[in-house]
């Protein structure tokens, strides 16, 4: 299941910041608050998130500090930055700045949730890309050191050595098509994101599926000679999570 997008909103205005937190909500984001750049900061150093809404005229961003501090410190996070009192200075410094969009108070909502989503799949689409590329680095380390230590002066490693450093890497490989697996379902069609999601299934979860699909097969065939209620939720249940696709564990 992909995890929902996270979205930090950082406005002293309680009105206008609880409000778009909940209509953010309603589509399906997490949202947290916060009212001054100083306290974005730190909840931008306490977690990950793919999206920064910021004020302008706020404590910590009067002079867009807090953008120039994402800026240096968390590169690739887009900042909308809002604002009731617009000006020519505030929306030139920004064009200069990693701001994906520059927004007036009040909101237009349709412009402002596709500004939104937009950021949101760039945003995650690159964390899911970085966060692929480390696992399979960490499976490069593990192959690698093992070449290192088969190369070196100090003997060859034992074969319970081998099979534990092969385990880790395959082990690092398959969690590498796990953290692919969201990317590739966005953005390929349904047939290869189909493909992708035979590779990843074990045959574990295969076996579980078929018995699942015998399971209603034969509640339905002997619904007539065992009347059960409570067969009848089993079957209804059953019934549902193979509809869903939902995979057994």
């Amino acid at each position: 299941m992909v995890e929902a997008a996270s979205i930090l909103i950082a406005d002293d205005e309680e009105v206008f910041r609880e409000t778009t937190a909940d209509l953010l909500r309603l589509r399906g984001y997490r949202c947290d608050c916060v009212a001054a750049g100083r306290t974005a900061l730190s909840a931008l150093d306490d977690e990950r998130f793919d999206l920064l809404v910021a004020d302008i005229r706020m404590p910590g961003n009067a002079e867009l500090q807090l953008v120039e501090e994402v800026r240096r410190n968390r590169p690739g996070l887009p900042v909308i930055l809002v604002t009731g009192a617009p000006s020519l200075d505030s929306a030139i410094r920004s064009v200069q700045l990693p701001v994906a969009a520059y927004l007036t108070k009040p909101l237009e909502l349709d412009s402002f949730y596709r500004h939104v989503d937009r950021c949101i799949v760039e945003s995650t689409t690159r964390r899911m890309l970085r966060d692929a590329r480390q696992v399979f680095a960490a499976c490069t380390e593990k192959l690698e050191a093992l070449e290192a230590a088969m190369s070196g002066n100090s003997g060859a490693p034992t074969s319970r050595e081998v099979a534990a450093t092969a385990n880790a890497a395959v082990c690092a490989v398959l969690d590498g098509f796990q953290s692919i697996e969201p990317l590739w379902q966005r953005c390929a069609g349904d047939k290869d994101a189909a493909a992708v999601q035979a590779l990843l299934t074990s045959p574990r979860e295969i076996a579980l599926q078929e018995a699942m699909e015998y399971a209603v097969l034969a509640l339905e065939r002997t619904r007539k000679s065992f009347k059960s209620k409570e067969l009848g939720e089993l079957r209804a249940r059953l019934t549902g999570l193979l509809k869903k696709g939902n995979r057994p564990t």
